[in-house]
């Protein structure tokens, strides 16, 4: 790609150049791609949602950036907050607070999850996010016991789909008078 195609993808529709009303297309395409974290910010003002969300999962979002990403409080935006590989712990946690179980089951997902968070997810109301939490390849041994036991048949069928799982209990397991056990 060169500079002059890059220029040319944001002329408005009669082909003259950006005078600072851009197509909606054009803002998400430009809040997709920019680099300058100022600009991003300045996306993350724009009435548009698609605008908010492309800015929010351009892979040059700084923590300053995401922090009024998650201030915006609409879970489209959210989620790619939660999902972001640049969510610091911090951004982890407040995701894991949001009232959709969809934003927090993508959080409970995220690579940057700690053990904390998947407990914080495990612990969840909603089968969903534990059942996100428990697939975490971070996931511990006793996290997989406690799917185990989960009510949720879908959550347990996750556990013994976890590379923690498959370590720990390569013949399958049972439980016990309430415990879990290897075959």
């Amino acid at each position: 790609m060169t500079v002059e195609w890059f220029k040319n993808r944001f002329k408005t529709d009669q082909g003259a150049e950006h005078d600072g009303s851009m197509t909606p297309k054009n803002k998400i395409e430009a809040a997709t791609w920019e680099k300058d974290p100022a600009k991003l910010h300045a996306y993350l003002d724009d009435p548009d949602v698609n605008v908010q969300c492309a800015a929010t999962r351009n892979p040059n979002v700084t923590k300053e950036n995401l922090d009024k990403a998650l201030d915006i409080k609409d879970y489209r935006v959210s989620r790619y907050v939660a999902m972001h590989k640049n969510a610091s712990k911090e951004h982890i946690d407040r995701a894991l607070n949001d009232s959709s179980c969809y934003v927090r089951a993508v959080a409970a997902k995220n690579p940057n999850a700690t053990k904390e968070h998947i407990d914080k997810a495990m612990n969840d109301d909603n089968p969903d996010v534990r059942w996100a939490a428990i697939e975490h390849p971070n996931a511990t041994k006793e996290q997989i016991d406690k799917a185990l036991g989960d009510e949720d048949h879908f959550v347990r069928g996750a556990a013994t789909i976890n590379s923690v799982y498959k370590q720990h209990y390569p013949n399958g397991h049972t439980i016990v008078n309430g415990k879990v056990v290897a075959k």
